[in-house]
């Protein structure tokens, strides 16, 4: 595995070694194996901040308002919050499975820093929508991300 950031270095985290890292137009960054159209992995970083002064609660009630219907939201054990979800789609015939994490890191009193990673993989048969074994150290970097500070300005 190696270790990517993002262009403007607010987070650091791993993908397999072999596998492409390409900027894309609107600030996030794709990444994928260079020999197969799937999985592809997506990221973007945004930085967001209020007028008013919010306190941690407030803050942590306006991010879990992000949620869809099925999705699960974590506090994960060093201090993010995390909201997943895993929706379908199909593109030229073939059947997709969309993993989808939102990572937020809060800054009380105007600031929230949020990662939104997706994951894209091609569907098997299995009904089961956990993610692949192949993938599970996705899930493990999501979880354990730690954000650069920035402060307000």
């Amino acid at each position: 595995m190696k270790q990517v950031s993002d262009k403007d270095e607010l987070l650091l985290f791993h993908i397999p070694d072999n596998w492409v890292e390409e900027p894309l137009p609107n600030g996030g960054t794709i990444y994928y194996p260079p020999d197969k159209e799937t999985p592809t992995l997506r990221l973007n970083i945004l930085f967001l901040t209020s007028d008013e002064e919010e306190t941690l609660e407030s803050m942590e009630k306006h991010f879990i308002t992000r949620m869809k219907k099925d999705s699960k939201y974590t506090k994960v054990v060093n201090g993010n919050l995390l909201i997943s979800d895993i929706s379908y789609s199909s593109e030229s015939g073939i059947q997709l499975r969309n993993y989808h994490w939102e990572v937020a890191d809060l800054h009380p009193p105007r600031s929230i820093q949020l990662g939104i990673f997706s994951l894209t993989t091609e569907k098997r048969e299995s009904t089961d929508d956990t993610l692949p074994k192949e993938y599970l150290w996705l899930e493990k970097e999501i979880k354990n991300l730690r954000f650069s500070r920035r402060s307000d300005k």
